[in-house]
């Protein structure tokens, strides 16, 4: 199922470093199936802290996804972006795509989504206490 990988820079801490990165990341997506969708363009938050930019990569499935996060190529160049910025990054599995639904199977559907993430997120504050 198809996977992104969204990178979301909070704040940069070296330019350079993160100059670094950007003139090396690229070539490390060959060979890869990944698409593109976003890359610091216009962007606006709607709820939470603000945000320097944000960056969005498909990947036809989760392993295919971690495959290249994990690869030496990209292992080497992340480096980089570690010390050039602080970024949350994460991987998000899509939903199975179907025909377009009512509103009621849309809010079904979302609803059992924040469900079921409401519940991983107390079994994991659970295990810190």
């Amino acid at each position: 199922m198809v996977t992104y990988i969204v990178f979301t820079r909070e704040s940069t801490r070296d330019a350079s470093e993160l100059e670094t990165y950007s003139q090396n990341v690229g070539p490390t997506l060959a060979g890869h199936p990944v698409t593109v969708l976003a890359a610091y363009g216009r962007q606006k938050v709607l709820e939470g802290s603000e945000v320097e930019g944000v960056v969005i990569l498909e990947f036809p499935s989760f392993d295919e996804a971690k495959a290249w996060y994990d690869s030496p190529a990209y292992r080497e160049v992340r480096e980089h972006r570690f010390r050039g910025a602080h970024y949350r990054v994460g991987l998000q599995r899509s939903v199975e795509k179907s025909p377009p639904a009512a509103s009621s199977a849309l809010s079904s559907i979302l609803s059992r989504a924040l469900d079921k993430g409401n519940r991983l997120w107390r079994r994991s504050r659970h295990r810190r206490h």
